[in-house]
């Protein structure tokens, strides 16, 4: 089943790919759903016995996939005692959430800006309410109404409150699916941060969290997730740069706030080791199912990238207002990117038999160029420290 899963996860990326309004209009149709097909004489096809309702339209595939990951966080948001009795007996649900998460993820990996930014309008009340908010009223929290980015904050916090690690699955795939969609939408991003219970995800991938048995590829996804956050924010000066109101934080989190609070909870270099883990450890059983798709791996590594290219640029252009023991930490990233790019740089000038002072027509120039950067960037590091 598994196999059949990933196969089918692999034709519909190679379908969404071609065209990233296609996954745009997946989206969009969560919203406003196209009209149903019109009925000819005797065509009953799309008549599922209440002509004229909402009941009566055919579901499109997005808030189909919504609806399932909506119905499985409901499951668990109101329970109201977790045991291995009651999560056996939504367990299915929870296994569908799941697969539809791992779904709209590949959608959002394919999908341009205005699809996310189009999610932060989506509340629950749009994904079919005739179909499933009858239920989500029948105790404990109240769905209806609320924003599908702040279901979806709740719902992954409840898992893990779930016995025995049963929800890490159903975590890993709404964080993994949370993290396409804040990905370069700072409006999502500062959606899903502006509630402080939110942050729980920072807990998640301490050393803390590790020794009370969060599994490695929910630590992974989780500086994913904050990763992306920090890279859609922007820092207080370019804010009040921009001249649009809309954007200035205030009181609210804004990138420096961020990043200082992944660097105190985590640390800079547990949270680039945990986001390179996937990478060296692919063949891993912990991390066999981390990648659902060839595109989400891209999307990772491209993320990962930047993550770390980002915190580098970010401390440098600001060092002067940076504590030692941070600044310190980005110096020690910059050395190991300079380390790797060493390596590749070594390892193409063996293949191609070519000479050093060649390497710039030879060989990546891009490796070269950033070579030069990052060792003039760590001296420069230094030097202010120890001023």
């Amino acid at each position: 089943p598994d196999c059949f899963a990933k196969s089918c996860l692999c034709v519909l990326e190679k379908l969404l790919s071609t065209d990233d309004t296609a996954s745009d209009m997946l989206i969009q149709f969560v919203l406003a759903p196209p009209p149903p097909p019109s009925l000819g004489d005797g065509d009953d096809s799309f008549d599922f016995g209440a002509s004229g309702t909402e009941a009566s339209q055919p579901l499109g595939t997005g808030t189909m996939m919504l609806k399932l990951v909506l119905e499985g966080g409901n499951k668990i948001l109101n329970c109201n005692q977790f045991s291995s009795v009651t999560v056996n007996a939504f367990r299915n649900d929870l296994e569908l959430a799941e697969r539809a998460a791992n779904v709209l993820a590949v959608v959002f990996t394919n999908s341009s800006l205005l699809a996310r930014d189009l999610s932060t309008t989506i509340s629950t009340s749009h994904i079919s309410s005739t179909l499933i908010l009858n239920r989500m009223k029948s105790g404990g929290v109240n769905s209806e109404n609320k924003l599908l980015l702040t279901f979806l904050m709740l719902s992954a916090e409840r898992t893990t409150r779930m016995p025995q690690g049963s929800g890490y699955s159903l975590l890993v795939a709404i964080l993994r699916l949370l993290s396409t969609m804040v990905c370069g939408c700072e409006r999502a991003t500062k959606l899903v941060l502006e509630d402080p219970a939110n942050l729980f995800v920072l807990v998640l991938a301490t050393a803390e969290s590790e020794s009370a048995g969060v599994p490695p590829i929910a630590q992974t996804v989780s500086c994913l997730f904050l990763g992306c956050c920090f890279l859609a924010l922007k820092d207080a000066a370019a804010e009040e740069a921009s001249g649009d109101p809309s954007n200035v934080s205030g009181g609210l989190i804004n990138k420096r706030m961020f990043i200082s609070m992944i660097d105190s909870r985590i640390g800079f270099s547990r949270f680039t080791d945990l986001l390179k883990k996937p990478l060296i450890s692919a063949n891993s059983s912990l991390y066999v199912d981390f990648f659902i798709s060839s595109g989400f791996r891209i999307f990772y590594e491209k993320q990962l990238e930047s993550i770390r290219n980002g915190i580098i640029e970010f401390y440098a252009g600001g060092s002067s207002n940076t504590a030692n023991s941070a600044q310190q930490q980005v110096i020690e990233m910059q050395q190991q990117k300079i380390a790797e790019l060493e390596k590749a740089v070594a390892l193409a000038i063996s293949e191609r038999g070519t000479q050093l002072q060649n390497a710039p027509s030879n060989i990546n120039g891009e490796h070269v160029v950033e070579l030069t950067r990052l060792k003039s960037s760590i001296e420069s590091s230094r030097r202010e420290t120890l001023n």
